[in-house]
């Protein structure tokens, strides 16, 4: 059951778009069920915060310096 509208969910919606964080394609925490009338309303917006942060940067390593 989709929580808004009360319908069977018959759809898997993105919480965080494809187009925002493609990397999170296939991450369960990011899928949702959802109804087709409510992802086709939805489209690629977010309708909650980001339950999973981004990826950490990764910088450079310094050397030792001894």
């Amino acid at each position: 059951m989709v929580a808004g509208c009360g319908r069977r969910s018959t759809q898997v919606d993105h919480i965080i778009p494809l187009k925002v964080r493609p990397d999170l394609g296939l991450v369960r925490a990011n899928l949702r069920g959802i109804c087709g009338t409510c992802n086709a309303r939805k489209g690629a917006r977010m309708t909650a915060p980001p339950p999973i942060p981004p990826p950490p940067t990764t910088q450079p390593r310094r050397p030792w310096v001894l």
